[in-house]
């Protein structure tokens, strides 16, 4: 029997079926996410603007690049065609036998062992050791005997921006221990990218992808990581310290010119003849991706590189290294610069009771800390540096008395002061809950891929040839030196305190008045969902 349906209602039922309400929603975000990309006050024009202004150190950076080649030969220096060799093997061991092959001796081999063994130990190690008992118990040892005003420039030379803890200092050793750990997997890399043994089409087509896309592409996802889960202007501090590693890497280019491990490979330690401006790129081991493909595309490239000879520092491994640094340390929990967060110290348990009892019973204060020795109490964010340096060093007394009061007035007017976005409840949750809680709580995820980012990127550059590990272990120091001026002077003096002045006393999601810098780009799309608190920086 033909049944006849009133077009209304089926289109009404078609329009309130499950797949298009999915597919509403889903444009609901996209829509809401490209607004609040954009923030209140700006439009694609003004993004596209203030994009070009915080990526202008990158863009300095490829401008040199680009046009050294027109740099006239006769004013350039002396290629150094043995320097980074023989630096390579004998502070991290020739455990390819190349002296052997290139000098054929293995006296040096044996002595690379130990010289290497003495870098690792008494360089890359103890001396570390030395700075972090220094920093972190003669130094401290010497302002508690002193009196030393925590306002004084004495202080502020000795404090280096890190509160000490008697309790918990050890916790500060880890970032002092990041060039022997460096040591020991830049030498891993260095196995397996053995370049005596067999290659692969897998091994190839996988140093060919970190090597070339992954570099490209890993600088603009740390990125968007960062202004989707960090306090805007991270993202500018993030390029700024980019390009700036980038711009003194390619600098030492043109004023130190060494010779990569390819050249010694294809012409040998001693050859003068190629040594000079006029020597083409070789694409090394991308060759063979060539080869598989059956393109040029690769060789072609490298062919017409505008600076052959720029070996040390290496840029790829500079760039994975400060991509690294970032997510590391402005991720949940960051490890070793500054603790700029005050309720780093709180679980997550005294955390969620604090959230369901700030409303009832709380009261709303002005927060502020009181010094150790009973002094007038300071404001914890004040404009001033001294103000900002006797806060940092006030952690401590912050963290005692949340730990010994319970849910005092203090914590009360800590999380009444930042409106803290409320966190899960997860008393009756499920052991599998709990652990999906606790990944993204320390932010495991992000952390795990950006470090297998950076030993890939290190084995891969090893395998094309194209870098030996003294290359990546200077642009290792390149990258910290440029994360630490940019962590240092702007992103814990201005970026970070800033954020939590915008936070302060307001909450962060009264739409009156609000210019969306405090918050993150995460929190003003899901701020007022049940997973707001993933994006919030402040729960680290």
């Amino acid at each position: 029997m033909f049944v006849e349906y009133d077009p209304t209602i089926l289109l009404s039922n078609i329009l309130n079926s499950k797949p298009i309400q999915l597919l509403k929603i889903f444009f609901q975000l996209l829509w809401k996410i490209y607004k609040e990309a954009l923030h209140k006050k700006r439009n694609v024009f003004t993004l596209s603007i203030n994009f070009i202004i915080n990526f202008s150190p990158v863009f300095i950076w490829l401008c040199i690049f680009k046009n050294a080649k027109y740099i006239p030969n006769k004013i350039r220096p002396a290629i150094h065609g043995k320097v980074a060799f023989y630096s390579d093997l004998f502070l991290f061991g020739d455990y390819w036998q190349e002296f052997e092959t290139q000098l054929n001796t293995s006296y040096f081999t044996i002595l690379s062992y130990y010289s290497s063994t003495v870098f690792f130990v008494v360089v890359l190690t103890l001396f570390p050791i030395i700075i972090w008992w220094y920093m972190y118990y003669y130094r401290m040892r010497y302002i508690n005997q002193k009196n030393v005003s925590t306002a004084s420039p004495l202080h502020h030379i000795l404090n280096w921006h890190t509160p000490f803890d008697k309790k918990t200092p050890k916790s500060t050793l880890l970032p002092f221990l990041i060039l022997p750990i460096s040591f020991v997997l830049l030498n891993i890399d260095h196995y397996f990218a053995d370049q005596r043994q067999n290659f692969t089409v897998f091994k190839d087509y996988l140093g060919w992808v970190f090597y070339v896309v992954i570099h490209l592409v890993a600088p603009i996802l740390t990125a968007v990581y960062l202004y989707i889960f960090q306090a805007p202007g991270t993202v500018k501090c993030f390029s700024i310290a980019l390009g700036l590693q980038n711009c003194c890497s390619v600098l030492t280019h043109l004023l130190i010119p060494m010779a990569p491990p390819w050249f010694t490979h294809l012409y040998g330690i001693n050859d003068v003849t190629h040594l000079n401006y006029e020597t083409k790129g070789y694409a090394a081991g991308l060759v063979r991706v060539d080869s598989h493909l059956g393109t040029h595309l690769t060789s072609n490239g490298f062919h017409k590189s505008p600076i052959v000879f720029g070996a040390v520092p290496s840029v790829h491994g500079a760039m994975a290294f400060q991509c690294f640094l970032f997510v590391m340390t402005q991720s949940r929990q960051g490890w070793g610069v500054t603790a700029w967060n005050p309720l780093r110290n709180i679980s997550s348990s005294r955390l969620l009771l604090l959230n369901s009892k700030k409303d009832d019973d709380c009261e709303i204060n002005t927060f502020e800390l009181n010094n150790s020795d009973g002094s007038d109490s300071i404001d914890l964010y004040n404009t001033e540096e001294d103000e900002y340096e006797r806060s940092v060093y006030s952690e401590q007394s912050l963290s005692s008395a949340l730990e010994n009061d319970g849910v005092s007035n203090a914590s009360c007017d800590l999380i009444s002061k930042y409106d803290m976005t409320p966190l899960p409840d997860l008393t009756n949750s499920n052991k599998f809950t709990k652990f999906i809680y606790w990944l993204i709580k320390n932010s495991v995820i992000s952390r795990f891929l950006v470090s297998v980012f950076l030993v890939l990127q290190w084995w891969a550059t090893m395998y094309v040839d194209h870098h030996y590990r003294f290359d990546l272990f200077i642009g290792e120091l390149y990258a910290l030196v440029s994360f630490y001026l940019v962590n240092r002077f702007i992103l814990q003096k201005k970026v970070i305190p800033n954020f939590l002045r915008k936070r302060e006393n307001k909450g962060v999601y009264d739409e009156d008045e609000d210019d969306g810098e405090d918050k993150t780009m995460g929190m003003r799309v899901f701020g007022d969902t049940k997973i707001g608190w993933v994006f919030d920086p402040l729960y680290g």
